[in-house]
């Protein structure tokens, strides 16, 4: 009843390294402090309080105080206020599995470690992982409190996702028998638009031009990525030379390139056909010169970089160079204002495919999709090539005769 009766609230700000908001109401000069504890501490899961100060930069300092006191002040403790067994204490295990993911995944990890000091151990630290139905009860609230926050469906599912894999990997060890019950998160799909064709070669001279070994093979990268069906990413960092069939005389003398990726998405074994322009001009005549004699466990691209087992770090280099190359061509954001990241080359490899006329099943086929995937999340309804092919296919009764 208490709840009703509060003025609006005009202004949110989050606190840093927290999962804490400051806020201020309608009828009050002074800012408030809110974050999640659970209902072991507050009946509604909520602590709130005034901070009795006006200016925000000062309320954000405070606030963080009051954060840390709180959870100094309420170390969590089961239900029957017994310190939990270490051995199965919640937090030590999401400790060893984080550490783990730090070593395989790099930052992805210390995300995950991020995920789990500022939100999660408030609500899983002191319980008992073998509790099932606390820890589901603790996986609901957790997730529902981010979802107060304005958190993305997409985050949300990562947040999921990061106790789901501590209670998989509580039970290779033994100590459970079980796996929490999820919270159906509905994910909204994000448009990434492709690059046109023009645009690509940009972001490949741009790469080239730089005269490094990395940047020669980033630039090698993109028109692969372009120029074969492939998902841009580990699938084709994994690809080695002993991967790779050259097809005498496939058309007229001329030879065809595959590779065949083990390692796909969906599962299955994947046969991309490289177009005949990037074997001829990138395979033969930049790949090959800058490295003669390849042996067949050699890696397509950037084998002479540090680590290059771990796939995850590899990637995220390469991501984030593309996307630095992307910003400073001024092509990251396109007009509607939507961000390209490098996947945005598989919507424009299926996009081009598309505008020269190959039918959509064969395309989704050779691209390891579905057409329903193609026509929902791939083809680009405002491409103006397509729009003009599928109208005069649409039409043949009249165009037919002209």
């Amino acid at each position: 009843m208490i709840e009703k009766t509060m003025t609006k609230i005009l202004k949110k700000i989050k606190v840093p390294k927290t999962d804490a908001v400051i806020f201020k109401r309608e009828r009050s000069k002074f800012w408030y402090i809110q974050f999640p504890v659970g209902t072991l501490h507050r009946s509604d899961g909520m602590f709130k309080q005034s901070l009795k100060e006006v200016n925000y930069k000062k309320a954000i300092k405070l606030a963080h105080k009051v954060y840390k006191d709180f959870w100094i002040k309420n170390e969590i403790k089961d239900t029957d206020e017994k310190i939990v067994r270490r051995t199965n204490k919640f937090d030590k295990i999401a400790v060893e599995f984080i550490k783990l993911r730090i070593k395989e995944k790099g930052t992805e990890g210390q995300r995950e470690l991020g995920k789990w000091k500022n939100h999660f151990i408030h609500y899983f630290g002191g319980l008992d992982i073998k509790e099932m139905d606390k820890v589901n009860d603790a996986l609901r609230e957790s997730i529902l409190a981010r979802k107060e926050e304005g958190n993305a469906p997409q985050t949300l599912i990562k947040y999921q996702q990061l106790i789901s894999n501590i209670c998989k990997y509580a039970r290779k060890r033994g100590l459970i028998n079980y796996e929490p019950s999820l919270i159906k998160i509905n994910r909204i799909a994000k448009e990434v638009p492709p690059y046109e064709e023009e645009e690509i070669k940009i972001l490949s001279n741009a790469s080239r031009s730089k005269d490094e070994p990395f940047y020669q093979d980033l630039s090698d990268f993109i028109q692969f990525c372009r120029s074969g069906l492939v998902r841009p990413g580990q699938e084709v960092l994994r690809i080695k030379h002993k991967d790779i069939h050259i097809v005498p005389n496939v058309f007229r003398d001329e030879d065809g390139m595959i590779v065949v990726i083990g390692k796909t998405k969906t599962g299955k074994n994947q046969n991309v056909h490289i177009h005949p322009q990037y074997y001829k001009h990138i395979y033969l005549n930049r790949i090959l010169k800058r490295r003669p004699n390849p042996k067949p466990d050699d890696y397509l691209f950037f084998p002479f970089l540090e680590d290059r087992e771990n796939l995850v770090k590899v990637n995220q280099r390469v991501s984030n160079n593309f996307r630095m190359i992307a910003v400073k061509c001024d092509l990251y954001i396109n007009k509607r204002g939507l961000e390209r990241p490098m996947y945005s080359l598989r919507h424009s490899a299926l996009n081009q495919r598309l505008e020269n006329g190959v039918p959509m099943e064969f395309v989704a086929d050779k691209g390891n999709t579905s057409s329903e995937m193609i026509k929902n999340y791939y083809r680009d309804v405002r491409n103006q090539k397509q729009m003009v092919n599928d109208h005069i296919k649409l039409f043949p009764d009249y165009y037919d005769k002209k």
